[in-house]
């Protein structure tokens, strides 16, 4: 019987499909003035994000590492909490999250900074979903600011991939 449950097992751990990871590389986006006149809680212009590895020399383990960058509009909660117009980075790892299955994947920020979830990733286009992702240093942990436009609702950030060279101008001082 035990040799029939490891033998069974076996199998479907061969037939499981592989959890495709986030596309290594810059995605980007600079949102237009009128795209943020018709949404005025947005609080990000622009977005730049990079997945990439950390060496294993550097990191032992094989996940992807997520940078963010981001320069605010002046709107939206930004805004009103001073905020506006400023640019905040983020750094996040990365996991498959089983619970969404097939080739689901998070990124989320140490100290309880919140999460963020890759809904479509073909290669090209890139949106992230979140009701709570916190950008910029701080003291402490977490970060300056809240991504998500309302506490605690979803919003949606479409991303499109640019080149390489786009994430190696916003982050010139580091090596990925």
């Amino acid at each position: 019987m035990r040799s029939t449950i490891y033998t069974s097992l076996f199998a479907v751990l061969l037939t499981a499909p592989a959890i495709a990871e986030p596309t290594l590389g810059c995605f980007a986006r600079d949102y237009s003035d009128a795209h943020l006149a018709a949404h005025p809680d947005q609080i990000v212009d622009r977005i730049w994000l990079e997945f990439f590895k950390y060496p294993p020399e550097v990191f032992d383990g094989d996940d992807p590492y997520a940078s963010v960058r981001t320069l605010t509009a002046n709107q939206g909660h930004v805004a009103r909490d001073g905020f506006g117009g400023q640019v905040f980075d983020g750094g996040m790892f990365c996991y498959p999250d089983q619970r969404r299955g097939g080739d689901a994947w998070n990124c989320s920020v140490d100290c309880d900074g919140g999460w963020f979830q890759i809904i479509r990733d073909d290669g090209e286009v890139l949106e992230l979903r979140t009701r709570y992702v916190m950008v910029g240093d701080t003291e402490t942990c977490g970060g300056a600011i809240d991504l998500a436009e309302r506490p605690q609702q979803f919003v949606t950030y479409r991303l499109n991939r640019v080149d390489d060279a786009v994430c190696d101008a916003v982050w010139p001082d580091e090596e990925s």
